[in-house]
């Protein structure tokens, strides 16, 4: 999803709420949708890069996630039964720390 994505690209997909129902399958139980999500957010975070203004497309994307509870759903996959799931969900927090911000 994100593989030629510029920041400003990453920006205008959250603005335009293009990446709510792709949200919506943190929450699935089929596990191949819930890893392409976990990998896709990875993608976005790190192409939307790190800085902190506040229309950073960062700071959009933790907005998006709030606005569909993707991040309580985010939370829940850290405990999540399947393993491969669980590190995926561990790994976005650690390699982006100020997501446990909110």
């Amino acid at each position: 999803m994100a593989k030629n994505c510029t920041p400003d690209q990453v920006s205008i997909l959250v603005q335009c709420e293009a990446l709510d129902c792709f949200l919506d399958f943190l929450d699935s139980a089929n596990l191949k949708s819930v890893k392409s999500v976990l990998d896709g957010l990875n993608k976005l975070f790190e192409k939307g890069g790190l800085d902190k203004k506040e229309e950073s497309p960062e700071s959009l994307l933790k907005k998006c996630l709030k606005r569909n509870k993707g991040l309580i759903n985010l939370r829940k996959l850290e405990t999540h039964q399947n393993e491969t799931v669980q590190a995926k969900a561990e790994e976005l927090f650690s390699r982006f720390p100020e997501l446990k911000e909110f």
